[in-house]
């Protein structure tokens, strides 16, 4: 603290910004800030919710993707004009790739770099590594169950190809080798983990994913039916199947029928399609590329507000919660 405190007169700070606020570290920050009027924002990192039993709110504010983050905390007791919405700053990304000539463009070129046939449909698997992050999952590679059921399904359809995209900290690309080298089948398999995943998205017609990965969100974005698996019989919600914006599997059964029912049944397909809008704007508000730019103003007023709080210390009034606005949209 007395570290924090000395850097922050030397170096002027007028707002502490982190990922989280429940952390060791995060929380001496917060403790340190607050007497000298220096204020503390989250910016949402992850989905919030029962799935991925998301943190206390310690700091002044969050920036939060959507209004579903909201509800999150309130159910807490914390008050409503402690959460800011301003969408996810990484979905700026997803902006220009939902537009359907610029994932043509993309489909295109993913195929072309992976011998993938555009004319045939293309389901992309996203593998989900959960263990490094601390989180309820505790099983280290949790996809390896999961994948074998996906294997087992294509199958029964060898006019798919199928991309099996691994998570960024999933050290497991030689388990998913084996299974693919010794599985028999018509459909084509490619193994991959350093293509951008947003682009493989794209070019995709099917994502599955193990729930709760954000993965299923960013599918959702891009206006690609979600199928969501999780096959541990623990497990009882679906995060994006329950929200209505996914096909959930909750067996290598349903894995086979969901597949087969978001490629070609188009009642299925419609469906689904009606859900996601209301679920992407409840969860990751507007993708409109402008994100950034919301946590960007959001950031200035913030700070435009450390005068005031230094007012307060000094005349011996601290408050422990700060409030900017109910949204920020």
């Amino acid at each position: 603290m007395a570290l924090f405190k000395k850097f922050a007169v030397t170096k002027r700070v007028k707002l502490v910004i982190m990922r989280n606020s429940f952390k060791e570290m995060e929380r001496s920050l917060i403790e340190a800030a607050r007497p000298m009027g220096i204020p503390t924002l989250v910016i949402q990192h992850g989905l919030v919710g029962d799935p991925n039993m998301s943190d206390p709110l310690c700091a002044d504010m969050i920036a939060v993707w959507g209004n579903a983050s909201i509800e999150w905390y309130k159910r807490f007791g914390h008050k409503a004009d402690r959460c800011a919405v301003t969408g996810n700053p990484a979905y700026d990304e997803l902006y220009p790739r939902s537009f359907a000539d610029n994932q043509d463009c993309i489909r295109k070129a993913v195929c072309a770099k992976l011998g993938l046939d555009p004319a045939k449909k293309i389901i992309t698997f996203l593998t989900q590594y959960v263990y490094l992050f601390g989180t309820c999952f505790s099983r280290g590679n949790k996809s390896s169950v999961e994948f074998k059921a996906v294997l087992d399904a294509v199958k029964y359809l060898p006019e798919a190809q199928l991309i099996v995209k691994l998570h960024p900290f999933d050290s497991n690309a030689d388990f998913y080798k084996h299974a693919i080298q010794t599985h028999k089948a018509g459909t084509k398999i490619v193994l991959i983990k350093e293509i951008n995943t947003l682009d493989v998205l794209a070019a995709s017609d099917l994502a599955v994913i193990v729930d709760v990965s954000t993965c299923g969100l960013e599918a959702l974005i891009l206006d690609k039916p979600v199928i969501a698996v999780e096959l541990h019989k623990t497990v009882t919600k679906l995060f994006y199947a329950d929200g209505g914006a996914a096909i959930g599997a909750k067996s290598a059964r349903d894995i086979e029928t969901a597949i087969k029912n978001a490629l070609y049944d188009e009642k299925t397909r419609a469906l689904l399609r009606s859900k996601r809008r209301d679920f992407i704007f409840n969860y990751a508000y507007e993708i409109d590329g402008q994100a950034t730019k919301r946590v960007e103003e959001l950031i200035h007023k913030l700070m435009g507000s450390h005068q005031q709080r230094r007012a307060n210390v000094d005349a011996g009034v601290i408050n422990n919660e700060y409030s900017l606005s109910k949204s920020f949209m």
